[in-house]
C-alpha cells in the first residue's frame, strides 16, 4: 500500500489533488519492483523495493481526517518524490509505502462510532478511512444514475469501490451482514458516507458544478438512526465498508451470499474487483 503525503508528514489525497485519480500502480517482473502510471500510459516511474527498504526507516503522518491518529509510512525516496510531485503538480510531496510489523490503532480516533458501527481496529486498512474493503452494489449506482437524468456522466467509479457486485435488488445492502465471496467471506462494518470526492468526474477530474451527484444523494440516502446522524450527519450513504473474517481467493464472476437482516439468504454475482 502507498500513500502521498506533504512536508508537514500530512497525507494528500484526492481532495485537494485529484490528479492522484490518474495515478495506477501496476506489478512488474521482479517481484520486488513496482510501476507507477497515469491512466493515459505515457509517463511511467518503475519502483524497486530492494533500493529503498534497507536504507529508510518509517517514520510518521497525520491522517487527514483527524489530528489523533498516526500513520506510519516508509519513504520512497527522491526519485519517488520527484515524480509524484510532477504528476501532481505539487511540489514537495512525497511517496511513501506501508512498513512490515506496523499495524493501525482507530479506537482513540473513531471513539464516537464504537458501539454505534462495527468499529475495531482488525478490520482496518493501511491508509483507507476506515477498511481495505469498500463494496459496491452495481444496482444502486444505476438507480442513482436514474435519478440523475440523461446525460449525467456519473458511474461506478465516481464512488471508488473496490469489491462491485451485480444482480442485487438497489440498496440491498443495507441489510447485509456478512458476505461470502469465493473462499473468502466478510462482515459489513459501516455504510460509506460520501463527501465533495464524488462529485470530480474521475475521467476528466472536473468537478461538477451542480455538485452532483451528491446532492441528489442527499435527498434520499441519508443515515436515519438518531445515534448513527449525531455522528455523520447529513452525509449521505453509497457502498459499505468491509471487514476481513476469514481470507480467501476472489475472482470476478464468483457467487456471491449474503446473510441479510432477513431470514433469507440472497445470491448474486462479483461483477469486479480491485
Amino acid at each position: 500500500m502507498f500513500v502521498v503525503y506533504d512536508e508537514e508528514g500530512k497525507v494528500v489525497t484526492a481532495r485537494t489533488s485529484p490528479n492522484l485519480l490518474r495515478i495506477k500502480v501496476l506489478p512488474t517482473s521482479p517481484d520486488s519492483k513496482v510501476r507507477f502510471t497515469t491512466s493515459s500510459g505515457r509517463d511511467f516511474f518503475d519502483l524497486d523495493f530492494t533500493d529503498i527498504s534497507i536504507v529508510t526507516s518509517p517514520i510518521s503522518m497525520k491522517f487527514p481526517t483527524t489530528d489523533t491518529e498516526m500513520l506510519h509510512t516508509r519513504d520512497c525516496g527522491s526519485r519517488a518524490a520527484a515524480w509524484i510531485s510532477a504528476e501532481l503538480e505539487k511540489p514537495g510531496v512525497r511517496l511513501g509505502f506501508w512498513p512490515a510489523g506496523f499495524g493501525r490503532d482507530i479506537l482513540k480516533a473513531r471513539s464516537r462510532e464504537i458501539g454505534v458501527f462495527k468499529i475495531c481496529n482488525n478490520i482496518t486498512g493501511a491508509y483507507s478511512n476506515l477498511s481495505s474493503f469498500l463494496l459496491l452494489n452495481c444496482s444502486s449506482v444505476d438507480d442513482l444514475v436514474g435519478r440523475l437524468g440523461a446525460g449525467s456522466t456519473v458511474g461506478t467509479d465516481n464512488f471508488r469501490g473496490n469489491i462491485l457486485v451485480s444482480g442485487a435488488q438497489p440498496y440491498a445492502e443495507d441489510r447485509w451482514e456478512k458476505l461470502r465471496i469465493g473462499t473468502a467471506s466478510f462482515r459489513i462494518v459501516k455504510p460509506c458516507v460520501r463527501c465533495m470526492l464524488v462529485t470530480i468526474d474521475p475521467k476528466t477530474l472536473v468537478k461538477d458544478p451542480n455538485m452532483e451527484p451528491l446532492r441528489t444523494l442527499k435527498t434520499y440516502r441519508q443515515l436515519t438512526k438518531p445515534e448513527e446522524r449525531n455522528i455523520e450527519g447529513d452525509s449521505p450513504v453509497m457502498g459499505a465498508y468491509m471487514g476481513l473474517i476469514n481470507p480467501g481467493d476472489i475472482r470476478v464472476g464468483d457467487q456471491v451470499y449474503a446473510l441479510a437482516t432477513e431470514p433469507k439468504v440472497k445470491m448474486f454475482r462479483l461483477f469486479q474487483y480491485f
